[in-house]
């Protein structure tokens, strides 16, 4: 893939080694790094190792012709959006319509022309650096895309058990009302991480830098929670928060709104019946803030720990565990990097052998 780090690659095969210094003296001035493979074999076995931006490859070679070995490429899912340019002393009409069909994407005719060379070169690198950067957005799009869903997923978990406890009270009561405000305020949340991310697709490229505003973590821990109130009392669990004198951060505020919901989250979900959530914050000298969520539940084998905050992974221990490990957990220590801290996990908690907490740092306030 090109990158802006190291030039473009560019695999030329012929079986004529007077044609690779002919073609490498035109393209030398234009910083290009260049391969050469004499057959079709080889080349195959240079593009697995290299994974060039451009191949440049002769029809008429001895055991294996052009033509096969670009459609060898053309079937493979790792090479086939590498462009392939024909070079041939080939002119008649059906070599270069059987060019096109095997799945080259243009064709040089010899003797060559340095000028035509050079622009056909530079044309097709230009295309395939789009093509990588289209790629590696739509990627970049489909992981975001899939870690809103999963936190959009958590807010419908708790709206339903908000809705579902105020059926059960059907008559007019406050225990109803505040679950009718949970669940509202748990659907205005979606309807804004929607809007987040249709806007973050429709500027992605831009990437502006984040807006850090002082923040009470204090209160952000509580608009986190909030919604999962109704998940708590099912549970009987209860909500500790100890007392701190370091409640003031910098930060995003969506952000970081976003993380505790997924990390409070995840302790209530699998938290044992009965048992307490924990929440503590600690000064972690006097730039920085630790926060600890934590919770009873069956313990993470340790080599399991830094699997957890990787995209798409679970932890195979047998438990009911890997429904909520995954994408909650990369998005968070995405965004508590991009603040600049760290995240890390402690399981079986200090003393116990059993509960999981999660511990994070923050900008505090100077």
């Amino acid at each position: 893939m090109i990158n802006k780090e190291s030039p473009p690659e560019i695999l030329i095969v012929d079986d004529d080694p007077t044609t690779f210094s002919i073609i490498e003296g035109y393209l030398q001035p234009s910083n290009y790094y260049v391969h050469f493979a004499d057959n079709g074999k080889n080349a195959l076995k240079t593009v697995k190792k290299v994974r060039p931006d451009l191949i440049l490859l002769d029809i008429m070679m001895p055991g294996m012709s052009g033509f096969e070995v670009c459609e060898i490429l053309k079937n493979d899912e790792a090479t086939r959006d590498i462009p392939v340019l024909f070079i041939t002393s080939l002119s008649d009409r059906d070599a270069h319509k059987k060019a096109i069909e095997c799945g080259g994407e243009g064709f040089i005719v010899k003797p060559f022309n340095e000028g035509l060379i050079r622009a056909y070169v530079k044309t097709f690198i230009r295309t395939k650096k789009i093509h990588d950067d289209v790629k590696q957005r739509l990627a970049s799009n489909t992981d975001f895309t899939s870690m809103t869903i999963h936190d959009l997923n958590n807010l419908d978990f708790a709206v339903s058990a908000n809705l579902e406890l105020a059926m059960l009270d059907c008559i007019q009561s406050p225990r109803a009302n505040r679950y009718l405000t949970n669940a509202q305020h748990g659907l205005e949340k979606a309807n804004k991480m929607i809007e987040q991310l249709q806007a973050i697709m429709h500027a992605e490229s831009s990437r502006e830098d984040l807006d850090f505003t002082p923040i009470n973590v204090i209160d952000l821990i509580d608009d986190a929670a909030r919604p999962l109130e109704a998940q708590m009392e099912s549970k009987d669990l209860r909500f500790h928060m100890q007392e701190s004198d370091f409640v003031e951060i910098q930060g995003n505020k969506d952000l970081l709104l976003r993380v505790l919901a997924n990390l409070i989250g995840n302790a209530v979900k699998f938290a044992w019946p009965g048992t307490q959530i924990g929440v503590e914050c600690l000064g972690a000298g006097s730039r920085w803030m630790e926060v600890i969520i934590s919770n009873q539940c069956d313990p993470i084998p340790e080599q399991y720990h830094d699997l957890v905050f990787e995209k798409f992974k679970k932890v195979p221990n047998g438990k009911k565990r890997e429904a909520g490990i995954g994408l909650g957990l990369a998005f968070s220590r995405s965004a508590i990097e991009s603040h600049g801290g760290r995240i890390w996990l402690e399981s079986p908690l200090s003393g116990q052998e059993s509960g999981v907490a999660v511990h994070f740092t923050l900008p505090s306030m100077e």
